[in-house]
């Protein structure tokens, strides 16, 4: 325990001692083995050890002041409590933090972008097949995925065909008017941390027809 304490222990423990010697006094008195004056120091002792320990006990008793202090210290931290769940962020779903834009301590006004975050779950590619080639089309087909820095990855189709008449902008061609076909597209192998990006081009390549003919 704390110092206070043990010299609290050590008070409590005269007070018992003292008590003690006066009970056996009292018998003693009453045998005649012992003087009403020795019983009469042994209760002087017994006062003087019980008003040194209440005495103490007394100090260790907080003050109004003390007491006001807490409890105003207590709402101070109740009322933060408060506030800090009023700033926490949760997102909808899990998810991983790829970007935060905001540095610490710095004042955000509602509506401020603070961080970027990305689905934690599987990565899942749109990718724009000629509708010529629907044969192409199906839950399961292999092709490879060719990344900006020359990565390949393989990957599979996971969704059936929606047929689009437009490509998104950005992907059109003036000369380009047939339907597409829109596949939804998993890398089999983990897609890069640095390449798991909204609108990042890739190039999709499925096999020939020699290649599908050896699969």
């Amino acid at each position: 325990g704390s110092p206070a304490q043990r010299q609290q222990q050590i008070l409590h423990k005269q007070v018992e001692r003292a008590h003690l010697r006066s009970v056996n006094l009292e018998h003693l008195v009453r045998i005649g083995a012992a003087t009403r004056g020795e019983l009469d120091q042994a209760h002087e002792l017994l006062n003087e050890r019980q008003m040194a320990l209440a005495e103490y006990e007394h100090k260790l008793e907080p003050t109004n002041d003390q007491q006001i202090y807490t409890r105003r210290n207590q709402n101070d931290l109740i009322t933060l409590d408060k506030r800090l769940e009023q700033l926490q962020i949760k997102a909808k779903s899990d998810a991983i933090i790829r970007d935060i834009v905001v540095n610490e301590g710095e004042a955000v006004g509602s509506g401020t972008l603070l961080m970027q975050l990305q689905k934690n779950d599987k990565v899942k590619i749109e990718v724009y097949l000629d509708a010529r080639q629907r044969e192409l089309a199906h839950i399961g087909q292999p092709l490879k995925l060719h990344l900006p820095n020359g990565q390949v990855l393989d990957a599979e189709v996971t969704s059936e065909p929606k047929v689009m008449t437009r490509l998104p902008p950005g992907m059109r061609s003036a000369f380009d008017d047939t339907s597409k076909l829109l596949l939804m597209v998993e890398p089999v192998e983990p897609l890069p941390m640095e390449w798991q990006l909204d609108n990042l081009p890739l190039t999709a390549r499925f096999p020939n027809q020699v290649q599908r003919w050896l699969q």
